[in-house]
């Protein structure tokens, strides 16, 4: 009977990851001041003990149209101004290329991210939240618009990871003691499912290429699997400035870095070009070449309010040098020439360029 038993826990299927748990819509937008009295209904969290500590966390999720609200209430005998709470984020769904998100508070409310936190902070800025502090602990409120929640599928169900830390520093005695609903060690943590009313809010309605979509300051960016960006849609037109702002979190100044692109080209049927570096300078200042380092040349169709990227190709790099000029002929052949003395060039196929190989069939 034992060699029985044996062979079949061995040859059972591995346990499946526990399903989404629905976040529900709550019955109204509640005020986010830290009084938790106006938050009804959400999904519980409990967050477990790590290093034998002594504080306990509860959270709360649920979400009104497209703001993700989250309350936690943690019961501490001793806050301290030196206790974080921290929610971290993540869409497990949205690919490799697409990072969580790092919120951290403080008894006196919201705390500047790091660099590692994944959060800049112009959309730091997009979240509210309110602490308010106690006898016996801490409140927490918090409300997370889409748009500055990390990167997310464009169609596919929102199901979100949400990890809730708290981090209790006494003023006396030993170091912090940590209490999570991820702790190290245990199973996975839960799964949230946003519902589809949270998904019908939302406003950016990409084209079929665009798998994920972020929000930033100032519009939407959409993504095809790539690290940077294929769709872009503003508030407002788009111009040189807004465009950079959008496509990446470090704008280059072309001029800066001796790069030579033209603000604006216009094709033969009458559309918009703009350029948009990204990346980094592989050159130091004596002229070394970091390899794993490179500029790319990003151009955009724009439209309005619309950007969709046509070309991506290297601006800089060890093997081609600089690009000294960037042309595009009344034909639609787009031509980059580098320090190198290379010289690529590109034709437009309806709705991206492609390059032109010379000497291949």
């Amino acid at each position: 009977m034992l060699p029985f038993l044996l062979t079949a826990l061995l040859l059972a299927p591995p346990d499946e990851p526990p399903a989404a748990r629905p976040v529900p819509e709550l019955p109204r937008s509640p005020k986010v001041d830290g009084v938790l009295g106006d938050f009804r209904g959400g999904v519980p969290l409990t967050a477990r003990p790590l290093e034998g500590a002594s504080a306990t966390a509860i959270a709360r999720v649920g979400s009104f149209r497209d703001t993700l609200y989250i309350a936690v209430e943690v019961q501490d005998e001793a806050v301290t101004d030196r206790d974080r709470l921290t929610l971290a984020l993540h869409f497990p769904e949205a690919g490799v290329t697409a990072g969580g998100m790092v919120l951290r508070f403080g008894p006196a409310g919201k705390l500047e991210p790091r660099p590692e936190d994944g959060v800049s902070p112009a959309t730091l800025a997009m979240v509210d939240a309110a602490v308010h502090r106690g006898k016996k602990g801490m409140t927490l409120e918090v409300a997370v618009p889409a748009r500055a929640l990390p990167r997310f599928p464009a169609r596919d169900a929102l199901v979100l990871e949400l990890c809730l830390s708290y981090e209790d520093v006494d003023d006396e005695g030993p170091g912090a003691k940590e209490i999570s609903t991820c702790a190290t060690g245990a199973p996975q943590p839960e799964l949230l499912a946003l519902s589809q009313v949270f998904r019908q809010g939302l406003r950016p309605r990409p084209p079929p290429e665009v798998q994920t979509v972020e929000g930033r300051p100032g519009g939407w960016v959409g993504f095809n699997g790539q690290v940077d960006p294929k769709w872009v849609l503003g508030d407002r037109p788009l111009n040189e400035q807004s465009l950079r702002v959008l496509v990446t979190d470090t704008p280059v100044d072309p001029a800066a870095v001796r790069v030579y692109v033209p603000s604006r080209m216009r094709l033969p049927d009458g559309k918009e070009l703009l350029a948009v570096l990204t990346g980094q300078v592989p050159f130091g200042q004596d002229e070394t070449c970091a390899p794993e380092r490179e500029m790319r040349l990003a151009v955009f169709w724009v439209k309005g309010r619309v950007g969709e990227r046509v070309l991506d190709w290297p601006a800089m790099s060890c093997s081609l040098g600089r690009a000294l000029s960037v042309s595009l002929d009344e034909d639609g052949e787009l031509s980059v020439g580098y320090s190198s003395g290379a010289t690529v060039r590109f034709t437009w196929d309806r709705d991206h360029f492609e390059r032109i190989e010379y000497g291949r069939l």
